[in-house]
């Protein structure tokens, strides 16, 4: 069973979701309504981050760089 494996994908792209979030809304900074959902959408992203440490915690977690490989691509001109 590759369980700690998705894990480690969920835990991975829950944290590369946030932090492109936040910067996209640092990108933003001067269209409130870009801004602030999208901090929202981020402290979204950090939560669910958290509901899945019990069960890193129990079965462990093998991170992918997959979701950060896709983020550099799709933030490589930013």
């Amino acid at each position: 069973m590759h369980l700690s494996s998705y894990l480690g994908l969920l835990e991975t792209g829950c944290a590369t979701l946030a932090k492109s979030y936040r910067q996209v809304a640092k990108g933003h900074a001067e269209e409130a309504d870009v801004k602030v959902l999208c901090e929202q959408f981020a402290r979204q992203c950090d939560h669910q981050e958290g509901l899945l440490r019990p069960f890193t915690e129990r079965y462990g977690s093998h991170p992918s760089g997959e979701p950060e490989r896709l983020r550099r691509r799709a933030f490589q001109d930013a």
